[in-house]
């Protein structure tokens, strides 16, 4: 069997619910301020991405990450495909208790698949490094390590590039992580929110987005179980699943499962697409060339063009425009 070179971090299946008649969509790449029209077969993904050569050499089964991802995407495909036919056909949402957990999990993974999630392993692998040496320095030469101020940032410890990879299988096929994070999101509402205005919604490479609505002093509020957060998924231009915590949002507990009775207006979907532009790693999608908004909001904050600023990936339980509130 050949190799896939290609490799999608944000699944092909999934991109091509954005693509126009001409089975294409709309890339914005941040970094060189262009669009372009491609295929999904060529968009949300890079080559090699989950390639493992020693792990695979090892075990005797070649690009078994990239083999991992298929029953549940597979699952979710399908999943999606009835979501969408129901909303079209009948205006309606109404998932089962099966589709939902099987969207729970696919959510939880491709939040843990993307190049904002290997950035976000990396790092933490370069700090329990940086922390192990410094309690190892503590234990050998306790008169050095005396020295060290601050190890976090006075210790200079960099995870060769060939190895990050590996770091990010770690939490990607972190089973347990996986279902923790699945679970905490069928405890919340669920709820679909309807795009009837002359904008898309946005995707990107990182499509799952995180919106923090109650206030702390300290904490930013986006765990996936912390209160008032809301975790908004494009399903297509035109709807987006919202998952949102019980006890902040406990008025639209009667809207679970159900389509959000009032649209979306242009202020919603602009929220929305900024939060797409500002959580991406580089690229934006859309079905549309409409990307004035993105353009304008890099313009403004020149940040958002850097691939490399410090990634807005939170653990599962820790602390961090709403639609018609």
């Amino acid at each position: 069997m050949s190799r896939v070179k290609y490799q999608h971090y944000v699944p092909r299946f999934y991109l091509e619910g954005f693509q126009s008649s001409s089975f294409k969509l709309w890339c914005y790449d941040k970094v060189a301020d262009k669009a372009f029209q491609q295929s999904p077969d060529s968009l949300g993904g890079e080559r090699l991405f989950y390639d493992l050569p020693e792990a695979e050499k090892e075990i005797g089964v070649s690009q078994f990450l990239e083999k991992w991802f298929v029953p549940l995407e597979t699952d979710a495909a399908r999943t999606l495909k009835t979501w969408l036919d129901r909303l079209v056909l009948s205006n309606t949402f109404s998932p089962s208790e099966a589709e939902m957990e099987v969207m729970a999990q696919f959510i939880a993974v491709q939040e843990l698949r993307t190049p904002n999630a290997r950035q976000a392993a990396v790092a933490a692998t370069e700090l329990a490094l940086k922390v192990s040496f410094f309690n190892h320095l503590g234990e050998t030469e306790p008169e050095l390590a005396a020295k060290i101020g601050n190890p976090i940032e006075d210790l200079e410890v960099k995870l060769p590039k060939e190895r990050w990879s590996y770091a990010h299988a770690t939490s990607i096929m972190d089973v347990t992580l996986i279902e923790e994070m699945a679970d905490i999101l069928l405890k919340h509402i669920w709820v679909v929110a309807n795009n009837t205005t002359r904008s898309s919604n946005y995707t990107s490479d990182h499509p799952i987005m995180r919106h923090s609505h109650a206030k702390h002093p300290v904490l930013k509020m986006r765990g996936l179980r912390s209160p008032g957060i809301q975790i908004v998924y494009p399903l297509s231009p035109r709807y987006s699943l919202n998952i949102i915590e019980r006890t902040f949002w406990r008025q639209l507990e009667p809207l679970h499962r159900m389509l959000f009775p009032k649209p979306m207006n242009e202020d919603n979907v602009r929220f929305d697409n900024a939060a797409q532009v500002g959580e991406s790693k580089r690229f934006v999608y859309c079905r549309d060339d409409d990307f004035e908004m993105a353009r304008e909001l890099c313009k403004s904050c020149p940040e958002l063009r850097d691939p490399e600023r410090p990634a807005l990936v939170s653990e599962p339980g820790t602390g961090g425009g709403k639609h018609g509130g």
